[in-house]
């Protein structure tokens, strides 16, 4: 089965679809929710920092969507209804796609800094500074987490749980 919808803006993420709803940043500003069955939309997010792409693909739980943005900031959205529940700005873009272990999620941004947030409330539990910018999104398993970051003086950095 095939739905076509127009979406109105460009997008440069893949969509994360963990069932029969779709969520996927765009160029216009908005985060959006497709049910992909019916080709109908859920719901719009848009947050009040302007306007900006979304390049990141988003990481969805059970009860949220995260999505970083070019305004430089992660967004937590309500999965059901596609109100923000909080914001994390950080110095710079953030293109590399959140992921999500247990209650805290992952990101890097911009500004060379590789975060860890609490999904309960966005508060920060720690940072790293790599040498360059980091807009790769983190891979996770076995017990690690490894990201990579960009430029002549680019790394990959490999976190596990302190022992």
């Amino acid at each position: 089965q095939q739905t076509d919808m127009p979406m109105g803006a460009y997008i440069a993420a893949s969509p994360a679809v963990p069932d029969d709803v779709l969520y996927v940043g765009t160029a216009a500003s908005e985060v959006v929710a497709v049910n992909w069955r019916k080709g109908e939309v859920v719901w719009r997010y848009q947050s009040d920092g302007g306007e900006f792409p979304y390049h990141a693909s988003a990481a969805v739980t059970p009860e949220r969507v995260l999505i970083g943005g070019r305004d430089k900031q992660l967004h937590c959205i309500d999965r059901a209804t596609g109100n923000g529940v909080w914001k994390f700005g950080t110095r710079g873009r953030i293109d590399s796609s959140p992921v999500v272990v247990g209650d805290r999620v992952f990101f890097g941004s911009a500004d060379r800094n590789f975060y860890a947030l609490s999904l309960k409330d966005g508060g920060e539990l720690w940072k790293y500074k790599a040498r360059g910018e980091i807009s790769s999104g983190p891979a996770v398993g076995e017990g690690y987490l490894v990201v990579g970051s960009e430029g002549s003086k680019g790394e990959i950095l490999c976190f596990g749980e302190k022992k």
